[in-house]
């Protein structure tokens, strides 16, 4: 039977995503429609994109932190950081 399992890296892709996600949400006070809107792609849209400043770009990375228990340097990160790259970042250190 062959195995049909995720591997590990669409699993530390998703859980970077989801912690991201989770993050602008609470930090940025979204609604979940909002991160599946086909008009508008999250993932090409910045922390600005969402209504959101360098105060919040901080606030994001320690709740991503938080919730993946990894460390990311949050001076490469500021209002014009894509959600990608948000996710990307996180995906590297998990």
């Amino acid at each position: 039977m062959p195995d049909t399992s995720p591997d590990t890296a669409t699993l530390t892709r998703s859980l970077a995503r989801d912690a991201v996600l989770e993050a602008l949400v609470r930090v940025l006070d979204l609604h979940p429609e909002q991160l599946t809107d086909p008009d508008a792609p999250i993932d090409a849209q910045t922390l600005s994109d969402l209504n959101g400043d360098s105060l919040d770009a901080v606030e994001i990375v320690m709740d991503i932190e938080e919730q993946l228990g990894i460390e990311l340097d949050d001076a490469e990160i500021d209002d014009d950081t894509t959600v990608a790259q948000l996710i990307e970042m996180a995906e590297a250190r998990t």
